[in-house]
């Protein structure tokens, strides 16, 4: 049976001396008497509920209304009070699961099959006559596969981002964090579409999130709009092809493994 947490000279994790409120070698912050009391415990969980709830609020306002702002703050180290970009990627690219049921991708990509099992993917709600969307069983196999995936179609945009502007930022990495910020944009307005209107013609998502981009890299490289729109075209076409050479294989794979025999 462990006795309850007192006041200690040690971290209790590393054992390293201690002089302030955290360990300098680890961070662990310092244990002291009444810790465990239910009135610090109560103060503890409201100062961290409230600190995590205002940097959800925070990095999605920015997010949202403001393109480009986390990447440029990533960029000049002022990290504290955002949501760290894969976190956000992976937390949002995620709800497209819950929120579009029936696509995948940043795009809202779907699938549909015509009655000699022959599959397309794209866009748009409305394909050829005699094809239908897949069922959703079917759809969540190519969610699934899709989720293994979809690191390459990041890929492809940052380099493609270094590639176009490699004389004003030089690391790949940079350019990833771009990617997974404007990606979970894209994301968050797919999923949105899906869940509210999923017969939306798809050329307004996509021109939203056109704008989106050109409007992140005019903040981003602070480049002229001239260069900037010649750049966000080729940048979006990136996407664009990024997404379908994500998309097909995934689709492959669950015809492979889950379509009919």
């Amino acid at each position: 049976m462990h006795a309850p947490a007192e006041a200690h000279l040690a971290c209790g994790s590393c054992g390293a001396p201690l002089s302030g409120s955290f360990c300098s070698q680890c961070g662990e912050h310092a244990v002291h008497e009444g810790d465990l009391a239910v009135s610090h415990l109560t103060h503890e969980f409201l100062h961290e509920f409230t600190h995590v709830d205002g940097k959800i609020v925070r990095t999605l306002k920015a997010l949202l209304f403001q393109p480009g702002k986390l990447t440029v703050e990533y960029w000049a180290g002022r990290r504290g009070q955002w949501i760290r970009p894969l976190r956000l990627y992976l937390v949002i690219s995620a709800l497209i699961l819950v929120l579009a049921s029936r696509a995948a991708g940043p795009l809202g990509m779907r699938v549909w099959v015509d009655q000699k099992h022959n599959y397309t993917v794209g866009t748009r709600p409305e394909l050829k006559p005699g094809s239908a969307p897949v069922d959703a069983e079917f759809t969540h196999h190519v969610q699934s596969v899709y989720l293994w995936t979809r690191y390459v179609s990041l890929g492809f945009f940052a380099a493609a981002g270094l590639l176009a502007y490699r004389k004003r930022q030089r690391y790949f990495g940079a350019h990833l964090i771009f990617a997974m910020h404007f990606y979970s944009f894209e994301y968050v307005v797919s999923g949105l579409k899906e869940r509210i209107w999923p017969e939306m013609n798809p050329s307004i998502p996509l021109g939203l999130g056109l704008v989106y981009l050109y409007v992140a890299l005019r903040r981003v490289y602070g480049e002229g709009w001239f260069r900037t729109a010649a750049k966000c075209a080729w940048l979006y076409f990136v996407v664009l092809l990024a997404e379908m050479a994500t998309m097909l294989p995934s689709l492959l794979v669950a015809i492979r493994i889950w379509g009919p025999e």
